[in-house]
């Protein structure tokens, strides 16, 4: 009774202490239910202590996995530079390449549906109601959808069937100049850079923005290389594909008013040397011009 309320606290603070570790301590039960609530302490503190034991073994080994694999690619990197007689100027860029990958590659890229099909397989009625959610957004920045030429749900759930998704991680080629291209990219997710030999710097492009549309209307060689800057996630819109399923949804009408955007857009690509990137605001002016040219010729004659 005369004890203070420090001493006191400090006695039980001590006791609770040894209760979860090998410690020892001068305090024992006097009582049959002081003995039975130390007896529930030490059972209480002993799974306590297990788990979070077991989380912190755990951690920590996933931490040395990742920084084994980490130095066994930096051992694998050296061999090779040792090897062959990188010299020091080369090997430095190499270093400065792979450095900037490894500190890029810790930021997360968005969740694509390839990879919820990984572990989600899909009935291929729900698949395409998926991808007409996911992608249908996309679909509709095109230049040429975005007037008069407004495809209905079944039209745009055949062109999001068309899409194909893609991802890559930082400082990855996404395609190099005079390669044939494979169709129209849109960026979903991160950001990538476009250089050519016409421009003054490299050219930022970011989700929403399109590269290659030409590539929907007949054979395209790509006028640049394109490259991401961190995780990127794209999808690309086949022409063969994206063609043929216009003409087995669309109307003569608006077969009609695409064909001539088509050759529109053909003819200023060839004549303005156009790249695969949109540059010029003359250029933007341009295209507007030929998508409302084949807007009024939709609306001329409607279906």
């Amino acid at each position: 009774e005369t004890t203070s309320a420090v001493a006191v606290y400090t006695c039980a603070f001590h006791w609770s202490l040894t209760q979860f570790t090998p410690a020892t301590q001068n305090l024992s039960p006097v009582s049959y239910l002081e003995r039975f609530f130390a007896c529930f302490v030490v059972l209480v503190a002993l799974v306590t202590f297990s788990t979070f034991l077991g989380k912190m073994t755990s951690g920590m080994s996933q931490l040395l996995s990742l920084h084994a694999d980490r130095q066994q690619q930096e051992t694998m990197l050296r061999q090779f530079m040792g090897d062959n007689k990188i010299p020091v100027a080369l090997a430095q860029r190499m270093w400065h390449v792979y450095r900037e990958r490894q500190r890029l590659a810790a930021k997360t890229a968005r969740m694509s549906l390839e990879d919820v099909e990984k572990v989600f397989p899909m009935p291929v009625d729900l698949l395409q109601a998926v991808r007409f959610e996911v992608y249908h957004h996309q679909i509709l920045t095109l230049p040429i959808l975005q007037v008069s030429l407004h495809p209905t749900s079944s039209e745009l759930a055949d062109l999001c069937a068309a899409l194909e998704e893609h991802s890559a991680g930082p400082m990855q080629g996404v395609f190099e100049q005079r390669m044939t291209a494979a169709g129209a990219y849109c960026f979903t997710s991160g950001k990538a850079v476009y250089n050519s030999v016409r421009l003054d710097g490299a050219m930022e492009l970011s989700p929403g923005d399109w590269a290659s549309e030409a590539a929907l209307w007949g054979r395209w060689l790509h006028r640049g290389s394109l490259s991401t800057v961190g995780p990127c996630t794209w999808v690309v819109l086949k022409g063969q594909k994206f063609r043929a399923s216009i003409a087995q949804q669309a109307c003569m009408v608006v077969l009609r008013a695409l064909a001539r955007y088509a050759l529109q857009f053909a003819d200023c690509a060839r004549l303005y040397n156009w790249l695969d990137v949109v540059v010029e605001v003359e250029e933007v002016e341009l295209r507007r011009k030929i998508v409302a040219e084949a807007a009024e010729c939709f609306a001329g004659n409607p279906p």
